[in-house]
């Protein structure tokens, strides 16, 4: 039987030609950088709101440890999330209740956008399930409506970029090759249309598959 037990004697490697090992790395994620930024922008497209739903999540205890402990650095941050389907909503329901029901809209914008058809059936439900008064009617949130549609991100640039002069926004972005291309150009054009308002967003990248 062999004995397992036994400490064999070192190879001597001075005559063998090892290979040359490099290691890079680790690098951290772009949202670990979220919280340098007083002003943030989180956009997320279908899936790839899995990295910014633990922005949230920090940015909720943050908030609690907050009324304990001095100011945060960040002073509001835009949450933007696309999804083509309403069942995907739900995915982060609850935690967006959570931060919904804190009433801080001084502090943090939540706008979901179903950007896939609806059939008539489901025009229709929402229609009806729509109370003027009360929650979403999709997302159950009463401060945060949803929207239809692609968003307008040149309106979206404008209106952060106007209320945020002399400001270096983060802009952290998480979904399809497709949408990062052109949210690259759209920040690009909008540092120089706001360059003199000192105001400047920086993109951050995510990579995503889809």
């Amino acid at each position: 039987m062999f004995n397992t037990n036994k400490i064999l004697p070192p190879v001597p490697i001075h005559d063998i030609n090892l290979p040359t090992i490099r290691v890079d790395g680790p690098y951290s994620a772009p949202t670990q950088h979220v919280f340098e930024f007083e002003t943030a922008v989180l956009i997320s497209g279908n899936i790839g709101v899995t990295p910014m739903s633990s922005v949230l999540k920090s940015l909720y205890y943050q908030l609690i440890m907050a009324r304990k402990s001095s100011p945060r650095t960040t002073k509001k941050v835009y949450f933007i999330w696309l999804c083509r389907e309403t069942q995907s909503l739900e995915w982060f329901k609850d935690l967006l209740a959570a931060l919904d029901e804190e009433n801080i809209s001084e502090i943090l914008e939540i706008r979901t956008y179903i950007t896939g058809q609806l059939s008539v059936d489901q025009i229709r439900n929402i229609a009806l399930s729509q109370d003027p008064d009360g929650p979403d009617a999709i997302t159950g949130l009463y401060r945060s409506p949803t929207y239809y549609g692609r968003p307008n991100f040149d309106k979206i640039y404008e209106d952060i970029g106007m209320r945020n002069p002399g400001t270096n926004v983060g802009v952290f972005f998480c979904g399809s090759k497709h949408l990062a291309r052109h949210l690259r150009r759209t920040n690009s054009r909008w540092n120089s249309e706001l360059s003199h308002r000192g105001t400047k967003f920086v993109f951050h990248e995510e990579k995503n598959q889809s």
